[in-house]
Formats: C-alpha cells, structure tokens, sequence
C-alpha cells in the first residue's frame, strides 16, 4: 500500500508540474515523505484491507445495481423527493 502512494503521489507531482524530490529512475516518492506527509496529515492512515464476504461479492453485481437505482428512481418520483434529500 505504502508503494501504490508513492507511486500515485509521483505521478501527482509530476502531471501538475510540481516541484519536487522524488526518486525519478522509481518513479516514486519515498518513504520519509510518506513518513512526513502522514504525519501533517495524521487524519489519514494505512490500513489492512478486509476479506469481502463470497455473499457480497455475489450480491454485488450489475442486475442487483440496476436493479437498485431503478427502485431508488420509482420512489422518489412517487414521493416526488428532491436529489437533495436522498
């Protein structure tokens, strides 16, 4: 996880033009600004992706999604309910 940031802040810098110190042969920040932009940022955090569920991943698929947002429409044009307060 902590290469996939690297890697994306690089690209960040670079297609904005920023200026910056990041290894260019690896195309990637390096650990101490990860280090440092985690820790002026200590809102944010690295974290273990979970296991998702066979019965989630079944669940979620385009049928269901469709399926989904065409009951979201009906309702909120028979209770005639704004975008806003869904």
């Amino acid at each position: 996880m902590a290469c996939e940031v690297c890697c994306i802040s690089f690209e960040l810098a670079e297609k904005n033009g920023l200026s910056n110190t990041f290894n260019q042969q690896k195309r990637m920040a390096g650990k101490d600004w990860l280090h440092g932009f985690l820790n002026q940022h200590n809102q944010l955090s690295i974290r273990t992706l979970e296991a998702t569920s066979i019965a989630r991943a079944v669940g979620f698929n385009l049928a269901k999604v469709d399926r989904f947002y065409d009951l979201l429409e009906q309702i909120c044009a028979s209770k005639q309910l704004p975008a806003s307060h869904i």
